[in-house]
């Protein structure tokens, strides 16, 4: 590897923006160096040329490799790591393929559209790893990262909420239909609606919060409630809008898990809801205080940087530490303070440290892999009669 690590993103026009802007911040301090971006749309460059503009950094056509082709990119020697925002029908090809050439990997979530793929990427990981030990390679939980987050970990962690009974996590959306006609709403090619892309965010942080138990037995239901073309359609998933198209994958989710040792955590996301607005939020009920993160968009769904953040310890006994985040209103200043964008500049942040030996990886592709099984097992629940299916279920 060179004198600092030589990282390329595949992907930098949509989610992959933030990407961009961690590491801009990394490069300019040295810890970087961004030599490639790799986009197939056209129309991404005129978005990353802006994003370089506003950051300061001009003249970025002539400081880095332009592509459209991802495989130019894995097979660069002159690339140590990579990070990936695609489709996710594109997430097991790229993955598979950057970790046998031994790449760095920060892959955006879900793992894959399915368990078996997967397992694929999970696969070729454990072989990379055995190649390289020093290999940094794992998928985004960017919510993982994020200050509020990383506060109930704290209270659950130091013991201060005791006994954990229950955990219920929600991220519940009144207009968030994907653009209808893009991949976002086609099971073959995105493997579910918010089953697939919103609750990896909510599992990762449940079963962080756990210790990465596994459940026992899980049940999943879905609901597909507005299928109507332009019925609760949001400003979310690029490509080609088709208002002509109807929705084929579940716009609402829950999946239920019973966690030995007496913990139930409840999972339920939805793209389009009849509630007041959007809201995310996380609760954890212990035998000796409840904690309660939430968030909502009272403007628009989706605008991160008007969202509102509060949290909340309820009990009877005195806890250690402040209890409440000064977080009342994200201005729109120094994304990395007021974190609009849910902790996803944090996470690529703690990749580059990984990659230049300052940390050790939260999470690696074995806590992916997992969160990939419950929801495959939530699908296969709801399409068995939500039965529970037991973890051993799946190979």
């Amino acid at each position: 590897m060179a004198d600092v690590p030589r990282v390329a993103i595949i992907g930098p026009g949509g989610i992959g923006q933030k990407h961009l802007l961690a590491l801009l911040a990394r490069q300019e301090i040295g810890d970087i160096a961004l030599t490639c971006l790799c986009d197939s749309n056209p129309d991404a460059w005129e978005v990353v040329e802006d994003l370089y503009r506003e950051a300061g950094v001009p003249g970025f056509f002539e400081d880095v490799q332009r592509v459209d082709d991802w495989q130019v990119v894995i097979a660069s020697p002159d690339i140590d790591a990579v990070t990936v925002a695609v489709p996710n029908f594109l997430h097991r090809d790229i993955a598979v393929t950057a970790l046998k050439t031994g790449k760095h990997l920060l892959l955006e979530k879900p793992l894959a559209r399915t368990f078996n793929e997967g397992m694929e990427i999970h696969e070729a990981w454990t072989a990379a790893v055995e190649a390289n030990p020093s290999l940094v390679g794992t998928m985004v939980l960017n919510n993982n990262h994020r200050p509020e987050v990383r506060k109930v970990a704290h209270l659950v962690q130091t013991d201060q909420l005791g006994e954990i009974a229950r955990i219920n996590v929600k991220w519940n959306r009144r207009w968030g239909v994907p653009f209808r006609g893009a991949w976002f709403c086609e099971e073959e090619l995105s493997g579910g609606g918010p089953g697939i892309d919103l609750m990896p965010h909510l599992i990762g942080v449940a079963l962080m919060l756990l210790g990465w138990q596994t459940p026992d037995w899980l049940a999943g239901w879905v609901w597909r409630h507005f299928t109507d073309p332009g019925l609760a359609d949001g400003p979310y998933g690029g490509g080609p809008k088709d208002p002509t198209v109807p929705l084929t994958v579940e716009d609402s989710a829950k999946i239920v898990m019973n966690i030995p040792g007496g913990t139930v955590v409840e999972v339920e996301a939805a793209w389009a809801m009849c509630t007041p607005m959007e809201v995310m939020e996380i609760e954890v009920i212990g035998s000796r205080g409840t904690v309660v993160m939430h968030r909502d968009w009272p403007v628009n769904d989706g605008d991160d940087e008007k969202s509102v953040d509060w949290m909340k310890v309820h009990t009877y006994m005195d806890i250690d530490g402040p209890t409440d985040v000064d977080m009342v209103i994200n201005p729109c200043g120094d994304p990395r303070n007021a974190d609009p964008w849910m902790g996803r500049l944090k996470m690529v942040d703690h990749w580059v440290d990984c990659l230049l030996g300052r940390a050790q990886l939260s999470a690696t592709f074995n806590e992916a892999l997992i969160i990939q099984q419950v929801i495959s097992n939530g699908y296969d629940s709801a399409k068995g009669g939500n039965r529970p299916v037991s973890w051993a279920a799946l190979p």
